[in-house]
């Protein structure tokens, strides 16, 4: 889970900001674009289209389009934003390193990692000379790095950086707080993805926990909790613990998400996969194909996750028809 960066409005309507990620958290998405967009329009008027109060603009509304997987949009507000900060301010300019991190987020949920790659390094690079490796906010950075450094199998890389960003926000933050559980669930994903189940279990339940008394057992981050959790019962055997899990992680991401979701479509994906395990294949195969649709429709074939679960569909049918 990437962190992308909302920006304060640079004028007297930090309340109309934090109106549209009100309602955007509520699962009011054509409200809180609306509200985005009114936000940019007034913006526009007071300063103009090249100002970087415009490029601050850009980047809330690209933020909520990414959030709600309209990517196409949201890479072209970020580029937009980019152009008009890199000609505005200096090059080392912390507002750039924000609008590298937003962008490079974005990309690395589309997959085009070695895009993102060197976006992460420079947003990085920026903020640790102007605040100091051990600053608070270093720890988004750290913690972005990481998780493409997880997508791309680099565990050795990624597990300093994600320990390190985890300590950052737990020392700022403290314990208690839904930036930990993002933390504590990166770092637990590499354990997982390395065998080392008996270290990212605690994880997954901590950040559980967390979710669960600060943002509520309805929340999306929750169902994030939910699913890590119920993957890493599935993968030590557990299927009965595992499939409640998964569903509710499903419930919860088509109730905030909407049913056409690239994250829905990943829950389904996990579900098929433990139907499939237990033999229940006729369950299974309709929400493979479910799956696959919406990674096609909203990421484009050539997206890593289509690819992915495009071969489990294919290994679940041979092994359905193996008699």
């Amino acid at each position: 889970m990437n962190d992308i960066n909302h920006q304060p409005t640079p004028f007297d309507d930090q309340a109309l900001l934090e109106e549209a990620i009100n309602l955007r958290e509520q699962g009011n998405f054509g409200e809180a674009e609306k509200t985005y967009r009114r936000l940019l329009g007034m913006i526009q008027e007071r300063f103009g289209v090249t100002s970087r109060e415009y490029a601050i603009g850009l980047s809330n509304l690209g933020s909520h389009l990414a959030y709600t997987a309209d990517t196409k949009e949201a890479e072209t507000l970020f580029r937009q934003a980019m152009k008009i900060e890199e000609d505005q301010l200096e090059s080392d300019d912390p507002q750039i390193a924000r609008s590298l991190n937003n962008l490079a987020g974005l990309l690395h949920d589309m997959g085009r990692y070695e895009e993102a790659e060197p976006l992460f390094r420079r947003a990085l690079a920026i903020d640790e000379a102007a605040l100091g490796a051990e600053h608070p906010n270093m720890g988004i950075y750290y913690s972005n790095l990481g998780g493409l450094m997880v997508a791309t199998n680099r565990y050795d890389e990624a597990e300093p950086l994600l320990r390190k960003a985890l300590r950052l926000s737990e020392s700022a933050l403290g314990p208690v707080h839904p930036d930990v559980a993002i933390r504590l669930n990166n770092l637990a994903e590499i354990f997982k993805a390395t065998g080392r189940f008996d270290e990212a279990e605690p994880l997954f339940r901590r950040a559980l926990e967390v979710d669960e008394k600060t943002l509520g057992s309805e929340h999306p981050n929750t169902a994030i909790d939910y699913n890590n959790l119920a993957g890493l019962l599935r993968a030590t055997g557990r299927f009965d613990e595992a499939e409640p899990l998964f569903r509710r992680a499903l419930e919860i991401g088509e109730k905030a998400l909407g049913p056409d979701h690239p994250t829905v479509a990943i829950r389904l994906n996990n579900l098929a996969g433990l139907l499939r395990a237990t033999g229940r294949y006729d369950e299974a195969d309709p929400l493979f194909q479910r799956a696959i649709e919406i990674f096609r429709t909203s990421l484009g074939d050539d997206h890593p996750n289509t690819k992915k679960v495009t071969e489990n569909y294919e290994i679940f049918k041979a092994t359905r028809d193996t008699p």
